[in-house]
């Protein structure tokens, strides 16, 4: 992967038809046995659902397809190996912190694509994946769930999703592969 000034950050917009988004949708809203889960003692108020993706799983098998294709179009499937890929949720009530991923601490250590899951997103529901500065003090880009979008971004960019409204009754669902640059 070669050295870029700024860190890798790119939305990308309907990756998949409109038939593949309700497989999707219906796939791992309703036919997974999703996993409340919180991140070790010392942080308790992170909470989500959470569900690790099978390759040997057809529907599965569509993101492990797309995220490779994605790699290979922005000439990163060389240099890059997949460490975890999860579908994650949250709802109304839920926190989700400012993190970075797989303990990045440097650009170009950590690649991730995040697929957001939902078949409908309305403006009001919230749940933005919001970017910030390297000193967490600005936001730098702010992406909507909107239905068939995929965010490829270097892992070192601190984020988090930001609450699901009141108002959505839905499980805000994405699904994360991480990569490891080598």
């Amino acid at each position: 992967m070669k050295k870029m000034n700024k860190p890798l950050f790119l939305i990308l917009d309907k990756v998949f038809s409109d038939a593949t988004i309700d497989t999707l949708y219906g796939h791992f809203r309703d036919s997974k046995a999703w996993k409340f889960i919180g991140e070790g003692n010392d942080n308790s108020n992170w909470r989500k659902f959470t569900y690790l993706l099978k390759k040997k799983n057809k529907i599965d098998n569509i993101l492990f397809f797309k995220a490779n294709e994605i790699l290979k179009n922005n000439g990163l499937q060389d240099s890059t190996k997949l460490i975890r890929a999860y579908a994650s949720g949250n709802i109304y009530g839920t926190v989700h912190d400012i993190h970075k991923d797989d303990g990045a601490t440097n650009y170009n250590e950590i690649i991730t694509i995040m697929f957001y899951l939902n078949k409908v997103w309305d403006m009001s529901y919230g749940g933005e994946t919001i970017f910030l500065s390297p000193d967490q003090q600005e936001i730098l880009n702010s992406v909507i769930p909107k239905p068939g979008r995929a965010v490829l971004f270097d892992g070192a960019i601190p984020h988090g999703a930001r609450e699901v409204g009141r108002q959505c009754i839905e499980l805000r669902m994405v699904v994360s592969f991480k990569y490891e640059v080598i």
